[in-house]
């Protein structure tokens, strides 16, 4: 199982790993997050994430997933991945949720495949909202309230 280690600016990276617990309900084995805080040392952020690859490689490959390219966090991680070179790692930016949920379903697949679905995942979850069928869905007051006005948009 490939280790993912979630970097972004604080609060971001836990506020990820938080809303992947909330949709499934637990939290996933080998799945890290490491928020860099504004006023951090970069050293010491470059530790704590030396820490949190080290803790979620099984030996089978290990995803960063970081929030902006060029920011601090992305950067700390491509050295970071540079400095594992023996290691299958792989860096992805332009952290979303979608694509964190696909990274977690796929994340049995090599690291090449889980890298590519991670990517498709991000992009296919960007849609803009002109895009969208409305849909109506009822809500469960609906039914015990009767009201007709009560639905809300997906």
């Amino acid at each position: 199982m490939t280790g993912i280690v979630i970097v972004a600016h604080a609060p971001v990276a836990g506020a990820m790993l938080s809303c992947i617990v909330h949709v499934l309900g637990r939290t996933p084995d080998h799945v890290v997050a490491v928020d860099i805080l504004p006023d951090a040392d970069v050293l010491q952020s470059r530790k704590q994430l030396e820490q949190a690859f080290e803790m979620v490689d099984q030996g089978t490959g290990v995803l960063i997933l970081a929030d902006l390219f060029g920011a601090t966090p992305c950067n700390l991680a491509m050295e970071v991945v540079a400095s594992y070179r023996g290691s299958a790692c792989s860096l992805i930016s332009g952290l979303n949720a979608p694509m964190l949920l696909r990274t977690l379903t796929y994340r049995d697949q090599a690291l090449t495949v889980l890298s590519e679905k991670a990517v498709l995942g991000g992009r296919n979850g960007i849609v803009g909202s002109g895009s969208l069928p409305q849909q109506k869905q009822q809500t469960d007051t609906d039914d015990h309230h009767g009201s007709a006005g009560s639905y809300h948009q997906q």
